[in-house]
């Protein structure tokens, strides 16, 4: 399966019996250029980004998001026979962490069973 070519991933995160989700959007896009509007502005409608979802606040959600671009990074390397790029970085991909109380759980959010 070619990750890069998907607009959403979805990795759980289990430490300390606990879990956490971190979504992946739009990896394939890191190269994208931007698309000026008709102000001459520009814009990007699908950018790359991180999301770390835990209800709890439990993990370290800026550890979680530089091990998620060190694997991008070595998945890209290995798709591109590239070494050691480091494409996926902070800048090019931010953390993004919901603020306040938001009203899911983590495990609400992706149900896996068997006969999927």
């Amino acid at each position: 399966m070619d990750i890069f070519t998907k607009k959403l991933l979805l990795i759980t995160v289990n430490l300390d019996s606990y879990w956490s989700i971190i979504a992946v959007f739009n990896a394939g896009m890191i190269n994208a250029d931007l698309v000026e509007d008709e102000l001459g502005d520009p814009y990007d409608l699908e950018v790359p980004a991180l999301i770390h979802l835990d209800s709890l606040k439990l993990h370290d959600g800026a550890v979680i998001a530089k091990n998620v671009r060190t694997w991008l990074n070595h998945e890209w390397d290995k798709k591109y026979s590239l070494t050691d790029s480091k494409i996926f970085n902070e800048q090019s991909m931010q953390l993004f962490k919901p603020k306040g109380k938001y009203l899911f759980l983590c495990s609400d959010i992706l149900s896996i069973k068997d006969d999927y």
